[in-house]
C-alpha cells in the first residue's frame, strides 16, 4: 500500500509513446483508479491502451457503473496488494475490499437474496472493517440494520493505519464501507458506548458483536518457549504497541528520544511507527525474532520503498534478535542463536507482537439477546481480507 500517486507511471508511458510513435501499441499500468481517469490518459496521448487490473478485481463492475453513473457505488481499489500477496503465496487470487472476488461463482452479480417479509432489526456494535461490510451488506437484502461505535469516526483499527506513512489508501478501504452503509441505508450511530444494558434496551432482533482486538504485551514467543513473558515486561517505559501508535500520533516525542521496537508480527505496523518516529528525530531500533523482518512487507510489494526510507533516516533494522530481559530502561538483547548479550537504555521499548480479541461484551451478551453473531477480529486478529469475508458471509446468510 505504498503511497504511490494515482497513475504514477504517466510520465513513463508519454516516453514510451515519443520513442515508439506509431509503430506499436503503448499498454500503461500503475494505479489507474477510475475511468475518467484512463479516458484523460487516452485522449492525452499518454497511452494507446490503459489497465484498471487491481481496480477491476475491487469492483468488476467498475466499467458498468460508470456508464450508468453509478460512480458512487464503486469499490476503489485501496492498493493493499493482498491480491499480490496471495499470487506470491500461489494461492488464488482474491481481494481485501471485495470479498467476492475470486468466489463469483456462489457470490457474484445477483446472488444476494432479498429477505422480504423476513427483514429482521439487526443491531451491529463496531463500525470496523468486519461490522461495516455485514451492515451493508445486511441492509442491501431489506434488513433493517444500525450500525454503533464509542468512536467519532468509522474504521475501526483501519483509523490507525490511515494516519501512519504511506498508508493513505486505508482512507480509501474506509470510504467504500461507509458508501455501501449509506448507500443501502444504515443508521451509523457514532460515539455511542454499546453496554450489555444498552443493547438489550434496544430490543433488537439480531445482536451482531463486531469489537476488534487490541495489542498485548506479553513479549510471549516462539523464540523462546521457555516463557511466557518476557522478564520486566511490566517495567514503565514498555508500551504495547496501539498504545504507543496512538501517542506517536499525537506527539512524536512522547516515546523519547530512543525507542526499541520489538517485532513477531511481520506486519507494517512497527516500520510505519519507526518511521514516525524517525522523522521527528527518534533513535529507532526494531528488532524481531524472525529470520526476515517484515516478511508481510514483501510480500504486498512495500518492503522496496518502506525499508530504504527507514534505513536513509537511521532506523537500525536487526532480525533473529530478541529481548532477554527489561529492567527499569535497560534492556538486555541478542542474537536468538546465542553469543553474546547487548545492554542498552531506551525511553520506551514497544511491544508490537500479538492481538487479542475484545470479545467481553459478547460473553456478556451470551443467553441475553434473542441472536447474537460474533465476527471479524473479536474472533481472533487476522489480516483485512479474513474480516471482510466473515462480514460478507454474514450479511448474506443471516
Amino acid at each position: 500500500m505504498e503511497a504511490t500517486p494515482e497513475a504514477f507511471m504517466e510520465p513513463f508511458a508519454r516516453r514510451a509513446k515519443e520513442i515508439v510513435g506509431d509503430r506499436a501499441k503503448v499498454f500503461m499500468v500503475g494505479r489507474v483508479l477510475d475511468l475518467a481517469t484512463a479516458e484523460r490518459l487516452l485522449d492525452d496521448g499518454a497511452a494507446d491502451m490503459i489497465a484498471l487490473t487491481r481496480q477491476q478485481i475491487a469492483d468488476p463492475f467498475t466499467v458498468k457503473k460508470t456508464r450508468e453513473g453509478r460512480t458512487h457505488e464503486i469499490n476503489k481499489c485501496a492498493g493493499i496488494n493482498f491480491c499480490v500477496e496471495r499470487l506470491v503465496d500461489n494461492r488464488e487470487v482474491t481481494c481485501a475490499i471485495n470479498p467476492s472476488a475470486g468466489r463469483e461463482a456462489a457470490w457474484g452479480e445477483g446472488s444476494l437474496q432479498p429477505v422480504g417479509a423476513a427483514a429482521k432489526r439487526i443491531l451491529v456494535v463496531g463500525a470496523g472493517p468486519a461490522g461495516m461490510r455485514m451492515a451493508g451488506i445486511a441492509a442491501s437484502r431489506g434488513h433493517r440494520v444500525t450500525l454503533v461505535d464509542r468512536e467519532h469516526e468509522a474504521g475501526g483499527n483501519w483509523n490507525t493505519l490511515r494516519k501512519l506513512p504511506s498508508r493513505k489508501g486505508w482512507a480509501i478501504a474506509i470510504d467504500n464501507l461507509v458508501r455501501l452503509c449509506a448507500n443501502n441505508g444504515v443508521d451509523v450511530q457514532l460515539g455511542v458506548e454499546a453496554t450489555p444494558e444498552w443493547i438489550q434496551a434496544q430490543a433488537a432482533d439480531a445482536v451482531v458483536v463486531a469489537t476488534g482486538a487490541h495489542w498485548e504485551k506479553t513479549g510471549e514467543s516462539p523464540a523462546r518457549p521457555d516463557r511466557e513473558h518476557i522478564p520486566g515486561i511490566d517495567s514503565l517505559c514498555v508500551l504495547d504497541a496501539g498504545t504507543a501508535v496512538k501517542r506517536a500520533l499525537a506527539n512524536a516525542s512522547a516515546l523519547g528520544q530512543r525507542v526499541l521496537i520489538v517485532d513477531d508480527g511481520a506486519g507494517y505496523v512497527p516500520f510505519g511507527l519507526a518511521e514516525l518516529l524517525a522523522d521527528a528525530g527518534v533513535a529507532v531500533e526494531v528488532i524481531s525474532p524472525q529470520l526476515l523482518l517484515g516478511e508481510e512487507l514483501l510480500k504486498s510489494l512495500d518492503m522496496p520503498h518502506v525499508f530504504p526510507r527507514l534505513v536513509a533516516k537511521g532506523v537500525k533494522l536487526t532480525p533473529q534478535t530478541f529481548v532477554d530481559s527489561i529492567d527499569g530502561t535497560t534492556v538486555t538483547y541478542g542474537f536468538i542463536w546465542g553469543g553474546p548479550r547487548r545492554t542498552a537504555n531506551f525511553d520506551t521499548v514497544v511491544i508490537a507482537m500479538h492481538k487479542a480479541p475484545n470479545a467481553d461484551l459478547y460473553f456478556a451478551l451470551k443467553g441475553k439477546v434473542k441472536e447474537l453473531y460474533r465476527i471479524g477480529d473479536c474472533v481472533a486478529p487476522r489480516k483485512a481480507a479474513a474480516v471482510g469475508y466473515e462480514g460478507e458471509k454474514l450479511g448474506r446468510e443471516i
